[in-house]
């Protein structure tokens, strides 16, 4: 029994000697960080130093095994072993490492300016990616909830972050595309596509159309290729030739409704303009052209068609946002700012003219005379009329800014409200043709159905031409105008005659015998109005196609008089184009340029 008691004694003091030798965890613990002297925030393990003895025992577990040959006069901690700096409850803790909602470590050594990541990184401090994968949002992981969705409603765009290379600008699949300019800008066009652009808009290449709108809203040397049409207006030349260092290139023959030759296209790439600008609907570039463009990063913007009052206002809304604010650049103006001044200006005339006009009369607009054609009239072998050139107007055009603006300024277009057919354009024939022969020679106009009703003539109510409600008709130029005078009978004012009992307005044909009596539908003298055209053509379509109304309510109503008109075409040209018309310029517009 002694024995057995002496051996137990032994066993309970080996036992604590053996406990003895186990180092403690807190005096471990205290060793190793009274050792560390400071940080090596590159590193995946920190060093620090000067941790106060005044831990909490129970606070860090014990350290894992280190490599001896590392641990010499520094001592190593993991980071997953230190106390959060922040946490009140442990002052004397050291910082421990940060990580992201993934799991990822980040650098507690990244510089942070503010609490507003987004403001930084627009001062131009980037974004530090965070380690394992990559995140470059540039917002602080630490506090964001796990990222379940990849869409981050809250994140940083492309112009706050410049650096974030996981979404790539969106090609617009028509030409320019993304741009490399890291300020560059995103508009959509008329084709509803995200264009890239550069942040400046200095260069552009633009369609005759598109010119005007080009030059209007950017100011002096934004226009350095056009079409030659627009070269050759004089309007246009005399108004912005003191914005123009050097006169743009004519690249594209006519309007640039169709593509440009080789040769030209090749200067236009060396060119390297900003944008190329063209009007939706037209065929300005071949397929392979816009290929080119988009290999060579230049931009490509599609404005609105100015087929309708609202289509000219998206079309300088667009051109707007693709040019910008260019007032700081010498000559330049602010185009947004331009275009909104310009729909309000428009649109407060276009309010002042359907105040002011009530009344309507009727008139018939003339898009063109083609000179070459030959009318003849026969019955049976009998020659009745011949006549040289023939007056041509186009169909169906109700919906055209043309008519809105007419028929706003009160005088209602009667080719817009004869529909039939399926030409686009038709001679236009003053008289009755009853059953007799027809024929139209030496001309294209030979292959147009010759219609049975007369444009000169309202069939719903018999007003005709010469009457106080069809006082006028209105022609695209002074050729039409010029040929009408020169007719031998079909546009004349023949007065009105007993006919077999019944009184009737014509002529009697050149049979010979007087026998033969053609009916005309002109039934008194009649104006014939050359239309207005400036800058741009107000009958197509343009910036300038608004002042038609008030320019027709002049004409067919009093509602303005002539010096209304020209005060208000001078002060548009003065506000929106920056130049002084003298009285000869105006003269010039209303005389159809």
């Amino acid at each position: 029994m002694k024995k057995s008691r002496i051996f137990l004694v032994l066993m309970l003091i080996l036992v604590l000697i053996l406990a003895g030798c186990r180092p403690s965890p807190v005096i471990e613990q205290i060793l190793y960080d009274q050792s560390a002297d400071e940080i090596d925030w590159d590193s995946d393990v920190y060093l620090v130093e000067d941790v106060p003895d005044t831990q909490n025992k129970d606070q860090q577990m014990p350290p894992e095994k280190q490599d001896e040959s590392k641990i010499k006069d520094k001592k190593m901690i993991e980071p997953d072993t230190l106390g959060d700096k922040n946490d009140n409850s442990n002052p004397g803790s050291v910082p421990q490492t940060q990580y992201d909602e993934n799991s990822n470590s980040v650098d507690p050594n990244a510089q942070v300016a503010s609490d507003n990541p987004k403001t930084d990184t627009a001062k131009g401090s980037p974004s530090r990616p965070d380690k394992e994968n990559g995140d470059n949002d540039g917002d602080d992981d630490s506090t964001d909830e796990p990222d379940e969705d990849p869409v981050d409603s809250d994140a940083p765009n492309d112009s706050e972050n410049p650096n974030d290379n996981e979404n790539p600008p969106i090609d617009n699949g028509d030409g320019g595309g993304p741009s490399e300019d890291p300020d560059s800008k995103q508009i959509l066009d008329d084709t509803g596509k995200p264009t890239d652009l550069p942040e400046n808009i200095n260069k552009v290449v633009a369609t005759a159309k598109a010119s005007s709108i080009v030059q209007m809203l950017g100011g002096k040397d934004i226009l350095t290729g056009t079409a030659s049409d627009y070269l050759a207006n004089p309007i246009a030349m005399k108004v912005f030739s003191a914005q123009m260092t050097t006169m743009p290139t004519a690249l594209w023959e006519g309007d640039g409704s169709n593509p440009m030759n080789d040769v030209n296209f090749t200067a236009l790439i060396r060119m390297k303009p900003d944008v190329c600008v063209v009007i939706s609907g037209e065929n300005s570039f071949s397929n392979e052209q816009i290929a080119a463009l988009k290999d060579n990063k230049i931009a490509y913007v599609t404005l609105s068609n100015l087929s309708t009052h609202d289509s000219i206002q998206k079309a300088i809304e667009i051109a707007g946002k693709m040019i910008g604010d260019r007032s700081k650049t010498s000559g330049g103006v602010d185009a947004n700012r331009l275009a909104d001044d310009y729909r309000s200006y428009s649109e407060n005339m276009i309010d002042d003219v359907s105040n002011r006009v009530s009344d309507k009369k009727n008139t018939l607009f003339l898009s063109g005379w083609d000179g070459s054609a030959i009318y003849t009239m026969t019955d049976e072998s009998k020659l009745l009329i011949e006549e040289h050139g023939m007056a041509v107007t186009q169909r169906g055009t109700m919906g055209s800014p043309l008519n809105y603006y007419m028929d706003l300024g009160g005088a209602i277009n009667n080719a817009s409200v004869m529909d039939q057919g399926a030409q686009s354009t038709y001679p236009v024939l003053p008289i009755n043709i009853n059953m007799r022969s027809h024929w139209i020679g030496s001309s294209s106009l030979a292959f147009y159905p010759i219609m049975t009703e007369s444009f000169t003539r309202v069939s719903s109510s018999d007003i005709c031409l010469g009457e106080s409600q069809f006082p006028a008709v209105v022609v695209a130029d002074k050729s039409i105008k010029n040929g009408i005078q020169s007719s031998a009978n079909l546009w004349k004012s023949h007065g009105n005659r007993t006919v077999d009992g019944h009184t009737d307005y014509g002529y009697y044909a050149m049979d010979g015998d007087a026998t033969t009596w053609v009916t005309s539908y002109i039934r008194g003298s009649y104006d014939i109005f050359v239309n207005p055209a400036g800058v741009c053509n107000w009958v197509t379509g343009s910036p300038e196609s608004f002042l038609e109304s008030m320019w027709i309510a002049s004409k067919f109503t009093g509602a303005y008089s002539e010096g209304d008109v020209r005060a208000t075409i001078k002060e548009f040209y003065k506000q929106f184009y920056r130049y002084e018309l003298s009285d000869r310029d105006i003269d010039m517009i209303l005389g159809g340029n």
